[in-house]
């Protein structure tokens, strides 16, 4: 083998390992947002399920709807979850408004079943996201689904629906 080969080699290697230690890094961080203090309190203003893996997903739903049950129907042993949609009270006008947001949570997906909350809040006009159990545990480095980088990818890549960081038909 020439040197040439060699040293490629290495500098493949070396690559891939930093980009393997980066993005496993980024990835066990956990959650950017923080944990909500009275979330149970906020008021719901959407409830639904999660269908399970095994169900179909109509293709009559708007597309993110479709996006976050195959995103999400692998919990609970892919039987699925109930969910509520809560927001929080210091940050309705912003939600009804599609709007300006305060620095605090802003809105929660309550996964009932598996006693899960994925949380939206706002820092500096921008949100943030992470992934609690209903107790506290920081979940944001559990799984990739709950990883605060899918939930970024989403809410941006839904931009006309998730005004801000927070998903609505409201506009």
């Amino acid at each position: 083998m020439s040197i040439v080969f060699k040293i490629t080699n290495l500098a493949l290697m070396l690559g891939a390992f930093v980009i393997i230690t980066l993005s496993s890094a980024a990835y066990a961080e956990g959650s950017n947002a923080t944990m909500p203090e009275g979330w149970e309190e906020w008021p719901i203003i959407s409830s639904g399920a999660i269908p399970s893996n095994d169900k179909p997903i109509s293709e009559d739903l708007p597309s993110i709807v479709q996006e976050t049950f195959k995103m999400y129907n692998w919990v609970n042993e892919g039987h699925g979850t109930a969910y509520n949609v809560r927001v929080n009270p210091a940050q309705d006008a912003g939600y009804k408004n599609g709007g300006e947001y305060e620095d605090i949570s802003t809105a929660v997906l309550e996964l009932t079943d598996i006693g899960v909350i994925l949380v939206t809040e706002h820092l500096m006009d921008e949100p943030v996201y992470g992934a609690y159990t209903i107790d506290g545990k920081d979940m944001g480095a559990a799984h990739p689904s709950l990883a605060p980088e899918a939930c970024l990818n989403c809410h941006s890549g839904y931009a006309e629906i998730c005004v801000k960081g927070v998903c609505t038909s409201k506009k």
